[in-house]
């Protein structure tokens, strides 16, 4: 299993597993990751006028 976060530094990890993606944004917060854990993978979501997501992959 493969669960992603893309991280406003610019680019994506793998909480579980090794894979490591490329990415383009910033504004990386201890909170937006706490919001973003605490609501299911798969959903998109607005926060600070950005738009983040989750990814989660079998």
């Amino acid at each position: 299993n493969l669960v992603g976060i893309r991280i406003w530094s610019g680019y994506e990890f793998c909480l579980v597993g090794k894979r490591i993606w490329s990415g383009y944004e910033f504004g990386l917060e201890a909170n937006l990751i706490r919001n973003w854990l605490q609501n299911e993978f798969g959903w998109k979501m607005n926060l600070v006028g950005k738009q983040n997501w989750l990814r989660y992959e079998i």
